[in-house]
């Protein structure tokens, strides 16, 4: 099941899509379903969840919230317990920690979003290495560039979580879809949705190419004063939405490298034929299976 878990509309200030036209443009895109990560509740999510049901959609519901240290997305079992939330009374953004430990303990899920985007007031960057009880790292976000989620792909493998996608469209509707995460079972609410996150059966998958946008002050890690290494050990370029080995010419595997989730499988890759049974990714000459095998 492909379901876009990044989804955005005018329930966020910065943009300006109809909920309803994010249902039906993922549908034309191809999409199962998808998971509305507004900054603000959704007052209408019963009437969203129906009319995505008439469209053959699954509508889920979550909220990205703004921390002091970098954007989250968090998913509950009862939406409506998102309405209100702690620490929504202050002047200042919450802790990281405190919002993960809030929606753990009402049994819902969090992902990190866009973990090394520089485009926000408060970044998470590294800091995402002391953060517990993280279901999921966004590494497939379509509206971030290579560079930022390739870094988020590489903390997804060093703290060995798995990796989701998500589009993050807020400028053009088009891009809804343009990166979604495959589930190995159905997902029809948001029960459903936390206990596949937390099984970590699912994939990151690019769907399509769109243009980056520019990368702002990331090099090497060796380079910031990383981990002192060139990333996954050489060089490596974009193939049918998975990396090859440019010396090995091999696509990069847990033992390689490659940061696969926990689950069987890997990354996910883009499709370019639009065909559903492509949906799993893989190489332009041949599909995978929902397993991750070709």
């Amino acid at each position: 099941m492909l379901i876009d878990l990044h989804a955005h509309s005018t329930n966020t200030k910065d943009c300006f899509f109809d909920p309803h036209d994010v249902i039906q443009n993922g549908k034309k895109a191809g999409l199962d379903g998808c998971a509305f990560a507004d900054t603000d509740f959704h007052e209408d999510f019963e009437e969203l969840k129906s009319f995505g049901k008439e469209n053959g959609m699954a509508v889920l519901f979550g909220r990205e919230v703004c921390t002091s240290g970098g954007h989250l997305v968090a998913f509950a079992p009862d939406y409506r317990s998102l309405s209100s939330l702690p620490w929504e009374s202050g002047s200042e953004p919450p802790k990281p920690e405190d919002v993960i430990e809030h929606i753990n303990k009402i049994g819902g899920a969090v992902v990190a979003a866009h973990p090394y985007c520089r485009e926000h007031e408060h970044n998470m960057g590294d800091g995402i290495f002391s953060l517990k009880g993280l279901a999921a790292i966004e590494s497939e976000n379509a509206a971030r560039g290579k560079m930022t989620n390739d870094l988020a792909a590489e903390a997804a493998f060093s703290m060995q979580l798995p990796c989701c996608g998500g589009s993050d469209a807020k400028q053009t509707i088009e891009q809804i879809g343009a990166a979604a995460t495959l589930f190995k079972k159905d997902v029809a609410s948001e029960t459903e949705l936390i206990a596949e996150l937390k099984a970590a059966a699912f994939w990151p998958v690019k769907v399509g190419d769109f243009p980056p946008k520019e990368e702002r002050g990331y090099g090497r890690r060796d380079e910031r004063g990383g981990r002192g290494r060139d990333r996954r050990g050489g060089s490596d370029h974009q193939y049918g939405g998975m990396r090859s080995d440019s010396a090995q010419g091999r696509p990069f595997d847990s033992t390689q490298g490659r940061p696969f989730n926990r689950a069987q499988g890997g990354r996910g890759g883009d499709r370019r034929d639009g065909q559903r049974g492509g949906r799993g990714g893989g190489f332009r000459g041949g599909n995978r299976d929902r397993g991750g095998n070709r």
